[in-house]
């Protein structure tokens, strides 16, 4: 699931007029907040697999640990339209601490030695900057994007196997809406746009558990992906809802 897909989640229905409130009146109704976004991700992770084909293709072996931290170094302004969603990007510091392990060996010693062993000598601590985007509701559930550590490693640092083989998995995925909050398009325009509350704080927190089960190449596998997710957004409304 590479962070660079998560970027631009949209916002569902949002141009549905049955989904206003009595308070915001009208379709097109909108407002300009102050936002500021904080939180981390903890991932861990063990998995085996054994590929499937001749005796002499390699066992896998991994594990380890990363965790995630962002914030915005103030609040960033967004716009907020019940047709065009939430508008706009926040910048964060980001920070991620990995380590990880990774050996390959074949199964059946009549086929040689074939060890192969990444350790976490590569591993340590990146710093960045981003920018947080895509914040809306994807189905039901609220989340935004920011661009992933993967690539910043030039492959020194051993990283997680994703339990999903289609996707490149990294802490920052779970910002995704997948993974987030459960949250109604007529909640959310309700949080926004009341005229009476000019200050919303959003808080999430969730633990997601992936069991390895197929790898991308048909081997069996077995292990789990773990990530603990915390993370708050805050709405400060800078403006009059318009309509």
């Amino acid at each position: 699931m590479s962070s660079r897909r998560l970027l631009a989640p949209t916002c569902a229905a949002l141009a549905l007029a049955a989904a206003l409130p009595t308070s915001a009146g009208a379709v097109g109704a909108s407002a300009r907040y102050q936002v500021s976004i904080q939180g981390e991700v903890k991932e861990t992770w063990n998995y085996s697999e054994n590929s499937d084909g001749y005796a002499c293709e390699p066992r896998h072996e991994g594990n380890g640990t990363a965790t995630a931290r962002f914030a915005s170094p103030g609040s960033h302004k967004l716009r907020f339209h019940t047709e065009h969603g939430i508008r706009g990007r926040v910048p964060v510091n980001v920070t991620v601490q990995r380590n990880g392990a990774r050996r390959s060996f074949y199964r059946d010693p009549e086929c040689g030695r074939n060890d192969r062993v990444s350790d976490n000598s590569g591993c340590g601590t990146v710093a960045y900057r981003a920018r947080a985007g895509g914040f809306g509701i994807q189905g039901r559930s609220f989340g935004f994007g920011i661009a992933g550590d993967r690539d910043r490693w030039n492959g020194k640092c051993p990283v997680a196997e994703d339990p999903l083989p289609k996707y490149d998995l990294d802490p920052l995925a779970m910002l995704h809406p997948e993974y987030g909050p459960r949250l109604r398009t007529r909640k959310l325009i309700d949080k926004l746009l009341h005229p009476r509350r000019k200050r919303w704080v959003l808080r999430h927190t969730k633990r997601v558990v992936l069991p390895y089960t197929r790898s991308e190449f048909g081997g069996t596998q077995s292990g789990q992906y773990v990530a603990d997710i915390a993370w708050t957004v805050t709405f400060r409304r800078v403006s009059r809802v318009k309509f």
